[in-house]
C-alpha cells in the first residue's frame, strides 16, 4: 500500500489534509497510515524520508507541492508535536488508567439500576423517551451503555 502511494508522486505532492473528507470512501480520504505509524508496523522515519525524496523530485521538475502544515510532512510534524507534548506524562501518556490527565469515571452497576433503566424509572424524565429503547439496545448488543450513568 505504501509503495503504491509513494510511487504516485501526484498523490504525495498534492496531498492536503483539510481538503479531504471523512465521508469519502473512494478515493480514500486519508492515507490510512495512522495505525501503522502508531503501532510501529511502519517507521515514521521511513515515511518521512520517502516523502521527502518525492517532494524534492517534484520541486526539481517545477511541479507544485502542497504547503506545510497541510501536506504529508506537516501532518507528521503535527503527529510528533502531540507525542512530544504527551511525553511529559511518561509511559502512561497512551493509557487511560494511571494517566493523571485522563478522567476515569468508574461506574459500578448493580442489577437494580439496570432494571430501573429498563423500566424507565431513573428519575430523569428528560431521558426516558430514547433512553429506555436506546439503552436496552446497547445493553442487549454490548452488555453496557456508553456515556450513561445512574445517580
Amino acid at each position: 500500500m505504501l509503495d503504491e502511494d509513494i510511487r504516485n508522486d501526484e498523490y504525495v505532492g498534492r496531498f492536503e489534509k483539510p481538503k479531504t473528507s471523512a465521508a469519502e470512501f473512494d478515493p480514500q480520504p486519508t492515507t490510512l497510515l495512522s495505525p501503522h505509524l502508531h503501532f510501529g508496523s511502519l517507521s515514521v522515519r521511513k515515511l518521512w524520508w520517502d516523502v521527502q525524496v518525492v517532494l524534492e523530485k517534484r520541486s526539481d521538475k517545477n511541479k507544485p507541492n502542497a504547503p506545510i502544515p497541510t501536506n504529508l510532512p506537516g501532518q507528521l510534524h503535527f503527529r510528533e508535536m502531540y507525542f512530544a507534548a504527551q511525553a511529559a506524562l511518561g509511559h502512561k501518556f497512551s493509557q487511560t488508567y494511571g494517566n493523571p490527565i485522563a478522567v476515569v469515571h468508574r461506574l459500578a452497576l448493580t442489577i437494580e439500576p439496570v432494571q430501573s433503566a429498563r423500566r424507565g424509572q431513573t428519575g430523569r424524565q428528560d431521558l426516558h423517551g430514547g433512553f429506555t429503547k436506546g439503552t436496552e439496545l446497547l445493553l442487549t448488543m454490548e452488555g453496557r451503555a456508553h456515556g450513561v450513568s445512574w445517580d
